[in-house]
């Protein structure tokens, strides 16, 4: 799992560091769980191999994660450049437009390496299954 996500987070983070090339820091929102403990410390894999990119977690309880992104994303603050979103919140940002396609993915992307639970949410969810289509370039 961690190894899924990992791959997940270079892509859509190479992805995303393409279209603000002048960018150095990505500020990435992340729920407080073991699995996100441990993709924070792999990724430094993935800023030693692009030292010009620089990663700041937010780590904080599942509760105070959504109030806060949910805050920053419907005033448009631009405080995370990166969230992971539980099955809860992604059909609801789905649903109010707050999913925005990711381009120029990486040919090594999968599709697979999203978690099936999500692939599955996206097939009764037009906007999260639009999304995950638009990073399967």
């Amino acid at each position: 799992m961690i190894k899924r996500s990992l791959a997940l987070l270079a892509a859509v983070t190479t992805c995303f560091c393409g279209a603000f090339a002048q960018q150095k820091a990505i500020t990435i929102a992340v729920v407080k769980n073991p699995d996100m403990i441990r993709l924070k410390k792999l990724s430094s894999k993935f800023e030693e191999q692009n030292p010009d990119i620089k990663l700041n977690w937010v780590v904080v309880e599942e509760n105070v994660l959504r109030q806060r992104v949910t805050t920053d994303v419907s005033q448009g603050s631009g405080q995370f450049d990166l969230v992971y979103l539980g099955l809860y919140e992604a059909p609801i940002f789905a649903r109010r437009g707050w999913l925005k396609p990711i381009e120029n993915v990486p040919d090594s992307y999968d599709i697979e390496d999203v978690f099936k639970s999500i692939r599955d949410c996206a097939g009764n969810q037009a906007g999260v299954k639009t999304w995950l289509s638009s990073i399967r370039c």
